[in-house]
């Protein structure tokens, strides 16, 4: 009985947010306003929020830091409204607003029978990251992910992330999959920005001068694959449009590379990160 109630209820949850995919991009960004205007009320993850840009930027003055929690709320928001129009994107869709940069070099990569180990961050909108990638030809698209708590957005994700074919893994069964598809050519995607559940699947890196903790699983990878690495810089021209550059990654020192690059990135438009992640929690 209780599964038959889940399900009814995930049922109604993904029926709303797709009706509300039906709507054009631009009558839905509207809507961000009620989502701000709860926000008021309850301020997601405030205190994390100043903790980070105190770390970050620690010459910034209290109202900068204001503005910067303003603008990072504001492009959440739109995120939000992006992935729940994603429900009803096509491929087209998905193609004309996230624009290839290098798309001649990349299309000749995916070629090779080589795997790809694709390092992001949740900049930008990375869930249009991951559904762009997905379109790639020539070699099907491998992302890991950790579970949410809540199941019925869970659920709602994974519908959308898939929706072009990409093939999830949950982080618990990351290494067995590896270890069995270690002979297969594929594009793995991975979003290395977040805090390792284990302390000794880490690596120590310095990251706006204060040292942090990074997954050390790409650099596993690429020894175990002998993959070509490389980062992928997501930058935001409008609301509704992105462009997409892979960069090559040092393979002799994948780690560092990548949060050299994240930091550029961040400093670039410190807004489009997700700041609200606890990152130095440990």
């Amino acid at each position: 009985m209780s599964n038959i109630i889940n399900r009814t209820k995930e049922y109604i949850i993904y029926s709303l947010f797709y009706c509300l995919s039906l709507i054009p991009l631009v009558l839905l960004y509207p809507l961000y306003l009620i989502i701000a205007i709860i926000n008021h009320f309850f301020k997601y993850r405030i205190d994390i929020l100043h903790k980070n840009i105190k770390i970050v930027f620690p010459q910034k003055k209290k109202r900068e830091t204001l503005a910067l929690i303003g603008k990072f709320y504001h492009n959440l928001y739109i995120i939000i409204i992006e992935v729940i129009k994603s429900i009803n994107f096509n491929k087209q869709d998905i193609k004309k607003r996230v624009k290839l940069i290098n798309e001649h070099e990349i299309h000749n990569m995916v070629k090779t029978d080589k795997s790809i180990i694709l390092i992001a961050a949740h900049y930008a909108n990375w869930e249009w990251l991951l559904l762009r990638i997905s379109l790639l030809k020539n070699k099907n698209v491998i992302a890991v992910y950790q579970p949410l708590s809540n199941k019925y957005l869970n659920s709602i994700l994974l519908k959308i992330r898939t929706k072009f074919n990409a093939k999830l893994v949950p982080l618990s069964q990351w290494n067995n999959f590896i270890l069995k598809s270690r002979h297969k050519s594929y594009i793995y995607f991975l979003v290395s920005d977040q805090n390792p559940n284990n302390y000794n699947k880490g690596t120590q890196i310095s990251f706006f001068n204060k040292k942090t903790l990074f997954h050390n699983g790409p650099e596993k990878m690429h020894k175990l694959l002998n993959a070509q690495v490389f980062y992928t810089h997501m930058k935001k021209i409008q609301n509704g449009y992105y462009e997409l550059e892979l960069k090559k990654i040092n393979p002799h020192n994948i780690t560092e590379h990548y949060v050299s690059l994240l930091e550029k990135t961040i400093i670039n438009r410190p807004e489009n990160w997700l700041w609200s992640h606890n990152r130095w929690k440990k």
